[in-house]
């Protein structure tokens, strides 16, 4: 079995290939459809799933101090790192100076998606938990840390430190660690225990943990309770302008997966009005230029994304590799996907939990089914949630093993996950068994939750759909 750090010798030879090309049009090859979904899951780690560090109310000081757009946010989280950096050099001993420079350096992660300062993040905790006297707390900060890392197995011991320990702790810290808790929960696929620890953590502190509800909502398939969640965090008087250009992100997620495009777009607008310059809402718009048509658009709005970025996300550039090659332009396809691949193998080095389902649908979306599939069942095997199976059933599909896709959508749905992917994926594979009118019955089952889910082009949906 290949390594975590591994990658075809050429990424992107068949990336381009004419039968790939026509392969992603077929409606029988719509898993091209959740490459490019779950390729956002590592950013989601950082982004979707970390509305906030704690689901507390933040104070009116720090909202007078909110940034007004991306490039404000961008210079205080860095002076916020060299701050930290500071202190930790002139008192290495001090557990609480690694404890601050870990959640600036979470906070920044944030912002940029960057996986280096995440694992920055993850070793500045590690320092502050070996540093601290058994009584204090920064285990709280080592656990979020590795939540957004996706170390999943180090979380609870972490939160049973936490516990134990004499310090005091506010309700948000109880708050965030019953959070938590049900986040664990999630990421095992056991969504009514997910359930019960949001609600344990909202009644600590009201309101903090919709949008984890919201995300929770929407993959069992209750579109309208998660636009509820979000439109209620949207009316509390704690977001800042990030988290709420976030919040408005979700909710035009939550509209692509209803397929109501417009109201789509007008949230992402509107979230770039709030918080303006943010890279990740300016993909998303891109990402309507193309949906609606306007390939040029998109082509424009993504190559601006990556030239204003010091760190372009690789699910820009696969998103681009992906236009390039729908535009007819596949050597500067090949270029763009090449330049994705290296920041993929990169991420399995640094984080490899983190990195694995993103690495997945890569790998899949370059035309490597084999790969894709390695990685997929690490993926499960790390982390157990409804994404993480579905992305299986996809692979498993690509690699020819319907009856194998079958029964993971089967054992997902079960479960009570329900978005309208796993259905496409689902009659995809049962039409290939020759079951065609399981196969319908599953098509219909997807247009009643998106009634659009059959009609994009799936090499140009990468952002925030279903």
């Amino acid at each position: 079995m290949a390594t975590t750090g591994d990658i075809a010798d050429d990424p992107v030879a068949e990336f381009a290939a004419p039968d790939v090309v026509a392969a992603r049009r077929s409606g029988v090859s719509r898993w091209w459809r959740l490459a490019a979904l779950v390729i956002l899951a590592g950013f989601a780690v950082l982004a979707i799933d970390r509305l906030r560090e704690r689901p507390a109310a933040v104070a009116p000081a720090a909202r007078a101090e909110d940034p007004r757009d991306y490039a404000a946010a961008l210079a205080a989280a860095d002076a916020a790192v060299a701050l930290g950096n500071k202190r930790t050099a002139r008192a290495p001993q001090g557990w609480a100076n690694h404890d601050m420079l870990a959640r600036a350096l979470l906070r920044r992660a944030r912002l940029t998606g960057s996986f280096d300062d995440l694992a920055r993040a993850d070793a500045a905790a590690t320092r502050g938990l070996a540093a601290a006297p058994q009584q204090a707390r920064p285990a709280l900060t080592a656990a979020i840390v590795a939540m957004a890392a996706q170390r999943l197995a180090a979380v609870e011991p972490l939160l049973q430190r936490h516990d134990a320990a004499a310090a005091p702790k506010t309700a948000a810290d109880r708050a965030e660690a019953a959070a938590l808790r049900g986040g664990l929960a999630l990421y095992s696929g056991q969504y009514d225990a997910a359930a019960a620890g949001y609600t344990r953590a909202a009644t600590l502190a009201p309101g903090g943990v919709l949008a984890r509800q919201a995300a929770l909502a929407r993959g069992r398939g209750d579109l309208a309770a998660a636009d509820a969640a979000l439109r209620r965090a949207l009316m509390a008087a704690a977001p800042g302008r990030q988290d709420r250009a976030l919040l408005l992100l979700q909710r035009g997620g939550v509209a692509l997966a209803a397929g109501r495009w417009d109201a789509a777009a007008a949230l992402f607008a509107e979230a770039e009005g709030i918080f303006p310059g943010w890279w990740l809402v300016a993909a998303h718009r891109a990402q309507m230029l193309a949906l609606r048509g306007d390939l040029e658009g998109a082509n424009r709005a993504y190559r601006a994304i990556i030239g204003r970025t010091a760190q372009a996300d690789p699910v820009v550039m696969d998103a681009l590799a992906a236009l390039c090659f729908e535009r007819g332009d596949l050597p500067d396809g090949q270029v763009w996907a090449a330049q994705a691949a290296a920041v993929w193998e990169r991420r399995l080095l640094q984080l490899p939990e983190a990195s694995q389902a993103g690495a997945a649908a890569h790998a899949l979306a370059a035309g490597d089914p084999a790969r894709a599939l390695d990685l997929a069942r690490r993926n499960l095997a790390a982390r157990p949630t409804g994404e993480a199976q579905l992305l299986l059933a996809t692979v498993q599909l690509a690699n020819g093993d319907a009856a194998a896709a079958v029964a993971s959508v089967e054992a997902l749905t079960a479960g009570g996950w329900r978005t309208a992917t796993q259905y496409v994926v689902l009659a995809d594979a049962l039409a290939l068994l020759d079951r065609g009118a399981e196969s319908e019955a599953a098509r219909q089952a997807a247009l009643a939750i998106n009634p659009k889910a059959l009609d994009v082009t799936p090499s140009l949906l990468w952002f925030g759909a279903d």
